[in-house]
């Protein structure tokens, strides 16, 4: 999966239900891949993780949400290898990227981070969807750290 920060005018009808959208949106810092996953080996076990992000701010905006987004590759015993991804910048298919909605928008600038922790689970009420918490902080490239609301997700 990977994460870029989001500037978005969607709807929504919770204030930090997900939203999942297939249009290119605007990211204001650079993707970051937040887990590697092989999925020709993969245990059960390992579907379920935390990881750290750490996204640098490339412009002065304000944020609203955080995009997720996998990319994938098949080459075990392809004769060419076939590569597509899902995130905003890439070309459309049925897969949708994920908005993570922050509890409020936080306004950034350039050199600002947003960094924390997501973690992933399954959703023991329902096999095809994943519970993600995020717990995150912006801090500005002149500030102190200051810490959001940690919130879970169910997409």
């Amino acid at each position: 999966h990977n994460t870029t920060q989001h500037n978005t005018t969607h709807t929504r009808t919770h204030k930090h239900q997900p939203t999942h959208t297939n249009k290119p949106t605007l990211g204001y810092l650079f993707p970051m891949c937040v887990q590697d996953l092989d999925i020709q080996r993969i245990k059960r076990e390992e579907l379920e993780f935390d990881v750290e992000f750490h996204l640098v701010m490339n412009r002065t905006t304000r944020c609203s949400a955080v995009c997720v987004y996998f990319d994938i590759l098949f080459e075990a015993g392809a004769p060419t290898p076939v590569f597509f991804g899902t995130g905003p910048a890439d070309t459309l298919t049925h897969w949708k990227q994920t908005l993570l909605y922050l509890p409020e928008p936080v306004d950034v600038h350039s050199g600002d981070v947003l960094s924390g922790t997501m973690k992933v689970v399954r959703d023991p009420g329902y096999h095809r969807s994943l519970l993600v918490t995020m717990a995150c902080q912006h801090t500005p490239l002149d500030g102190s750290p200051i810490k959001l609301p940690t919130h879970t997700y169910k997409i």
